[in-house]
């Protein structure tokens, strides 16, 4: 009688820590699923900020190439016309003097 009373103790508590060992599987398959969607969601904010980072790095890259480009457009414009103006008064003052 003791014996089989201690066998269906141990039974149940077999049945009992069998029924945790389930719902503790379960319980980690279901993390394990919410962990491989963050990670996605991770990824997929990385992937974003990345492609943000990068179109904004060549933007500012084209932006100051193109600032250049402009100034020196400008400055080079503005040599023409110095040179240009030099040579006129020249060609004036060449002028001026043979008349004279």
């Amino acid at each position: 009688m003791f014996v089989l009373r201690s066998r269906r103790t141990l039974e149940s508590r077999q049945n009992m820590d069998d029924d945790k060992i389930t719902m503790l599987e379960e319980e980690l398959r279901k993390a394990k699923a919410v962990a491989i969607e963050a990670e996605r969601g991770y990824e997929e904010v990385r992937s974003v900020c990345c492609l943000w980072f990068l179109s904004t790095f060549l933007l500012l890259l084209l932006l100051w190439i193109f600032s250049a480009f402009v100034f020196s457009f400008v400055f080079a414009t503005e040599e023409i016309q110095t040179y240009t103006l030099n040579y006129s008064a020249a060609e004036n003052k060449d002028i001026f003097e043979m008349q004279t």
